[in-house]
């Protein structure tokens, strides 16, 4: 498994600055195959940045794209992903454990661009529900569930700003 390296940033006065380029790239997975991907500072993946409690951060990050795109964080503390996680725990009963999964939705980027806005996505469906593909199926527990989530997470949302 590729492992990113580690970034500590520099600092420019009190606070620890990183810069972090997006860029298209290729990569080799398998010998003799090369696969098209996307990375920050690099064509997959990026660094993971170090950053010690109460450290005062700055992201400088800029697009090398050739399309407008997102991206997202894990294991950041963004009021809008405490708020999901709250209003998660308070639907289902138990702390939501985040996994790295899932893919692009080309259309948050248009979402962003359009209206100005960030989006948060919220996932009620299980791997095995095999969206997309010929026998996809949606438990209706979960679509419940989800109808239940969202008003806990605008309150808690609101509550944050």
């Amino acid at each position: 498994m590729f492992i990113p390296p580690l970034d500590t940033g520099y600092w420019n006065g009190n606070v620890r600055t990183f810069n972090l380029n997006m860029q298209d790239g290729n990569t080799q997975f398998l010998p003799g195959l090369i696969t098209p991907t996307s990375g920050y500072n690099g064509s997959y993946l990026g660094p993971t940045l170090y950053i010690r409690k109460q450290d005062n951060v700055a992201l400088n990050v800029s697009n090398s794209m050739t399309e407008v795109t997102t991206t997202h964080w894990h294991g950041l503390h963004i009021p809008a992903y405490l708020a999901a996680s709250k209003a998660m725990e308070t639907t289902y009963g138990k702390k939501p454990v985040p996994v790295k999964s899932g893919g692009s939705i080309p259309i948050v980027a248009l979402f962003e661009a359009e209206l100005g806005v960030k989006s948060i996505l919220l996932g009620f469906g299980l791997d095995s529900d095999a969206i997309h593909s010929p026998n996809e199926h949606y438990g209706i527990f979960n679509y419940l569930k989800g109808i239940e989530t969202i008003p806990h997470f605008f309150a808690n949302y609101a509550k944050a700003h």
